[in-house]
């Protein structure tokens, strides 16, 4: 009898283990999900332009993106590029019947102290019923080094292409739709700060913005506006391929981002914005062009916009008057969209912790797990949480110690990803060694669930948006733990407790790939402190399923894993920056300094240490110098050249009159551009300024925000034409000021020819592009 008890206190003590071969079946349902949510982020293909006309084509899309930008150049606000795209435009809207009128302003930015003449175009369609309207935005400017075709000539080419199809409709819309096309977009959303003061505002109630940052990636509904359930629950109805998290929002709002839609929102206007996202490295840049374009992003792009349109503007009650509330929400692998009220989310969450206390009782009383178990399987999900981080570190380190580049996954990511993700699995061998030999895969499956209901209970309370991504695989693990089921006298699971177990990190799989994906694509893999968090938090849901397939004796496939995870992190080490593919950013700027009389060549570099081309040095030779008295440059030390003395004439701002106001000398000005439409920039002396205004295109005045740096007042206009702005500057007192003047031109002048030659061998411009800058200082 003695001897019967110590056999099944000693059975009873062994992990709960797997029948052989059933452990690899959940093994093999975690790889189909994975191959899932892989093929989850491919866009789908493109329609042709003969599709049926109530259906989007992106054939269609791209034509007239075309036609949109037939030379492909980039065309910055105020520049004659931007006249020439504005008129194709108000072409495309003519030709779909429709009236375009135009909104000419001036528009600030006050926290960038920015201002610039921008033009709107916007058309209606009208609807059945009157009340308030439904916009759909893009915005038609471009940077001065790109011509835009993602960021933003797509999101155009969708609204024409979403307004075609609508007008195709049987019967009008319900409500009355609002196209508009923003300008000035780059400079600080100006076209849209602009579109909120005119009459035409007040009678949008939902706007539908398309933007892109890249040139390839799947369309994302990544933004909306407060009280969001009803959009959501209309996104969710009309899209056949849905990509939305209530995550993606939680993230974004956090960062230095905004578009359009942020100034629409601040209005009051409820809204959805859709994005891709991809090959970062063209954005901005000359490759961000129709060659680069990738078509079945603009077909994504398109199938949600025009989805949400046709849903919201046949919404059967007012747009203005939706029901309150905001929802969490996630897509599954792009097909079908879950949602629940936010409300929901901390019951919800609280709920399911309960149930995991739960089944972790009801486990220890069938005998599926011990006091013991427990206990060894929350410290296998702390190795397994910690493991992979702290190798993941150490093989970040390695790659940044022995590569000769700054950022060696810019260009190719993908050594480096693959050499971070083995370092995570690399991490998690002594986690699943552990709970192979004390823990088993039941006991530590249900530890992860307890602890990751713990965590999303936490999120619900924190951030209820977030909490979206561990609340779904934690309620399907749970399923999961709940149908395993006593297992059989000889202590051995089945076929049916692995599908069980594996439930929860299907689920998990299908959320996170697409999660890690976005967090890299936000803030890149040299944030790898950032990310692997993460991978260890997702490697956690699948620790259970590795332990019951994992060998109780692994040195030499630990060995294996961890040679292999050594060379690829070398063959990370070694690869360039930049290639032919994804060149080096890179501007050049002819800086003239008329106070200093001093000429130089400035290259204003990103990424490979501030090094230059060979080609552009073997010109002539730059040396790292700071300069301080360009501050609307956006940094202070250059790779900077000697040049040939000026020959450009310059007097970028004339007195025009001066009067007097109390103590305080009112001066007339005329700013115009000398050489070439681009940018002016004023410095002021901040102690001697009361007032600074400008006259706008309707004679209107305009105050003029400024901001205070390095002792200077700063106030920057674009888009000046050779007529000029007309500006009044209130000075206190009657001793004479300084005004200084830089005026930026885009592009070079021909003597700057032979160095953009030489750097578009290895590199290309970005953002603003090239520059010719005059800076003289004019006394008044």
């Amino acid at each position: 009898m003695a001897e019967a008890k110590q056999e099944g206190d000693r059975a009873r003590a062994r992990p709960v283990e797997f029948v052989p071969h059933a452990g690899a079946l959940g093994l093999v349902l975690i790889v189909l999900a994975f191959v899932c949510a892989l093929a989850s982020l491919t866009p789908p293909p493109t329609v042709p332009a003969d599709a049926p006309t109530e259906q989007f084509s992106g054939e269609r899309a791209l034509q007239v993106l075309e036609r949109l930008l037939v030379d492909d150049m980039p065309h910055p606000t105020g520049s004659a590029a931007s006249a020439r795209t504005r008129a194709r435009l108000r072409a495309e809207l003519t030709a779909l019947g429709l009236t375009p009128e135009e909104q000419a302003t001036i528009s600030c930015d006050p926290t960038r102290g920015r201002c610039a003449p921008v033009t709107n175009v916007f058309a209606r369609i009208p609807g059945e019923r009157p009340g308030p309207a439904l916009m759909l935005t893009a915005h038609y400017d471009s940077v001065g080094a790109a011509s835009g075709a993602g960021d933003d000539g797509q999101g155009v080419a969708v609204v024409l292409e979403t307004a075609r199809a609508l007008l195709g409709a049987k019967r009008p819309p319900t409500h009355s739709i609002v196209l508009l096309f923003t300008d000035a977009e780059e400079l600080g959303l100006l076209g849209a700060r602009a579109f909120v003061k005119h009459p035409l505002a007040d009678e949008v109630a939902v706007a539908i913005n398309a933007e892109a940052r890249g040139t390839c990636g799947r369309s994302m509904m990544f933004e909306t506006s407060d009280n969001n359930a009803w959009l959501i629950d209309a996104y969710a109805r009309a899209s056949a391929r849905p990509s939305a998290t209530s995550l993606s929002y939680e993230v974004y709002r956090r960062m230095p981002n905004d578009t359009d839609l942020t100034v629409f929102r601040e209005r009051g206007m409820a809204g959805l914005n859709f994005a891709f996202v991809g090959n970062l490295g063209h954005y901005h840049t000359r490759h961000d062009d129709l060659a680069h374009l990738c078509r079945r992003s603009v077909q994504h792009q398109g199938e949600q916009f025009l989805a949400s349109a046709r849903a919201l503007s046949r919404a059967p009650s007012r747009l203005d008057a939706p029901p309150s509330g905001d929802a969490v929400y996630t897509d599954l692998l792009g097909r079908v969209m879950v949602r629940w009220p936010v409300a929901w989310a901390l019951p919800l969450n609280a709920a399911l912790l309960v149930g995991a206390l739960a089944l972790l009782l009801l486990g220890a009383r069938r005998r599926l797990a011990t006091r013991a178990a427990l206990a060894w399987a929350a410290l296998c999900f702390v190795l397994a949480l910690l493991g992979p981080i702290l190798i993941g570190l150490l093989i970040n380190a390695l790659i940044g110690a022995i590569s000769p580049s700054a950022r060696p996954w810019y260009a190719t990511p993908g050594p480096t990803r693959g050499a971070l993700v083995l370092a995570c699995l690399l991490g998690l061998v002594p986690a699943l060694q552990l709970a192979r030999a004390r823990a088993g895969a039941w006991s530590l499956a249900a530890i992860t669930w307890t602890l990751w209901s713990a965590l999303a209970l936490a999120l619900a309370v924190l951030i209820p948006g977030a909490s979206v991504v561990l609340t779904l695989p934690v309620a399907a693990g749970l399923v999961g733990l709940a149908l395993v089921g006593r297992p059989g006298f000889d202590g051995h699971l089945g076929a049916r407790a692995a599908i069980g177990l594996a439930a929860g990190p299907c689920l998990a799989v299908v959320l996170l790939i697409p999660l890690l994906q976005t967090l890299e694509l936000a803030f890149g893999l040299g944030a790898a402190p950032l990310l692997l968090p993460a991978y260890a938090l997702s490697l956690t849901a699948l620790a259970a399923p590795l332990a019951a397939v994992w060998p109780r004796r692994a040195r030499a496939l630990t060995l294996a894993l961890a040679a292999v995870t050594l060379a690829l992190a070398v063959y990370a080490s070694r690869q360039p920056e930049f290639n032919s593919s994804l060149r080096q950013p890179l501007n050049i700027v002819l800086y003239e300094d008329y106070d200093s009389g001093r000429t130089r060549w400035l290259a204003t570099a990103w990424g490979a240490g501030d090094s230059l081309p060979r080609e552009l040095t073997a010109l002539t030779r730059f040396e790292r110098a700071r300069v301080d008295e360009a501050p609307f440059l956006g940094r202070a030390v250059y790779q900077a050249a000697a040049a040939p003395p000026s020959t450009h004439a310059a007097t970028p701002i004339v007195r025009r009159g001066e009067s007097r106001r109390g103590d305080a000398r009112v001066i007339q000005l005329q700013l115009r551009a000398t050489h070439g439409v681009g940018a002016h920039w004023i410095e002021l002396p901040p102690e001697r300024i009361e007032r600074l205004t400008l006259q706008g295109l309707a004679g209107e005045v305009v105050a003029v925000p400024t901001v205070t740096r390095g002792g200077r007042a700063l106030a920057s206009f674009y888009g000046v034409s050779a007529e000029g702005l007309a500006l009044e500057l209130t000075v206190r007192g009657d001793a004479p000021v300084d005004i200084t003047v830089t005026d930026a031109a885009y592009g070079l002048p021909p003597e700057g020819d032979a160095y953009a030659r030489a750097r578009d061998v290895q590199a290309m411009p970005r953002q603003h592009g090239d520059m010719h800058l005059i800076r003289q200082t004019t006394r008044f």
